[in-house]
């Protein structure tokens, strides 16, 4: 008689189908991070420059025109209070 602690004794799941599930747990994972991997946040203020990056509030822009020439696909302007008078 086998011991229950034997490995031939315990119950096992086929070795493929611990792949497929790894695959596909790897493959949501990076298409849910693609639009992360790539977005940034880029700032307008009214004390800003727009010779800054325009990444960080203390780097803001000064023109939201240049906030919005700087954004790709998944960015974020966040335009910090004041009124900006100009045409985008």
């Amino acid at each position: 008689m086998k011991s229950p602690l034997q490995p031939s004794a315990l119950p096992s799941k086929p070795r493929s189908s611990w792949q497929v599930r790894d695959i596909f747990l790897i493959c949501g994972w990076a298409v849910a991070s693609l639009g992360t991997l790539h977005s940034a946040e880029y700032f307008v203020s009214l004390e800003g420059s727009d010779q800054n990056n325009g990444t960080a509030r203390d780097q803001a822009f000064r023109t939201v025109q240049k906030g919005v020439d700087a954004l790709k696909e998944g960015d974020t302007l966040t335009i910090l209070p004041g009124e900006y008078f100009e045409t985008v």
